[in-house]
């Protein structure tokens, strides 16, 4: 897979925000309210952080990134929990994509780094 290099992934998530910001501002098509072009993205980030560190072949600590990322989670139901006392599918599902938004652009960027 040396053709989708960091580079090229740049270019694609950049086209994929590109694309949904384009539908999102069309008239012609129905945009889910409270979606974001962001929102699209971290499908892309997490496999194009797998690639990168298959490709770089760092020591296998992927499954960790991602168990820390599944740990955001559970601490994110714990917090709604306790702190509003019920736990929203909606709210928290809302909640836990936006932070996978940070997470895997923070992972991404960090490996892409690490690459270089």
């Amino acid at each position: 897979m040396a053709w989708w290099t960091p580079t090229i992934q740049a270019i694609s998530f950049i086209l994929i925000f590109i694309v949904g910001w384009g539908i999102k501002r069309s008239d012609r098509i129905s945009w889910p309210a409270g979606l974001y072009p962001l929102d699209l993205l971290p499908p892309f980030l997490l496999l194009g952080s797998l690639v990168i560190w298959v490709e770089a072949k760092f020591p296998p600590l992927f499954p960790i990134l991602v168990i820390i990322w599944m740990l955001i989670g559970v601490f994110l139901t714990l917090y709604a929990g306790f702190r509003k006392g019920e736990i929203l599918m909606g709210a928290f599902l809302k909640s836990f994509w936006r932070i996978s938004d940070l997470y895997l652009w923070a992972m991404w960027v960090s490996l892409v780094i690490m690459y270089r």
